[in-house]
């Protein structure tokens, strides 16, 4: 597997005001991501609480979207803070999936 040198980091995806709520610019993200794959940047990072817990589905389809996606290298990162019993790793990581 290999990666290009940068990545892009989502943990600040523009965002936009909905009913006094954050929600993540989707069009602008994907744009951004595709541009970022277009100049050859194969490394993404994520997290399961950026961006309102949104950073992670924007990826995702920004990566569903895109004809190479396979060359793409997505690391994400699980969070302590929604777990507290056995098992809840697992649930985590498989919702992350």
């Amino acid at each position: 597997m290999q990666a290009s040198r940068l990545g892009f980091g989502t943990m600040r995806l523009p965002m936009h005001t909905i009913d006094d709520k954050e929600y993540v610019d989707t069009e602008r993200a994907e744009a951004m991501l595709h541009r970022a794959f277009e100049l050859g940047l194969t490394y993404i990072d994520t997290g399961f609480i950026y961006n309102n817990e949104e950073s992670e589905f924007v990826v995702g389809s920004a990566m569903q979207s895109w004809p190479c996606r396979d060359e793409l290298v997505v690391t994400a990162k699980c969070t302590k803070f929604r777990m507290s019993k056995p098992g809840d790793l697992r649930r985590m990581l498989d919702h992350q999936l």
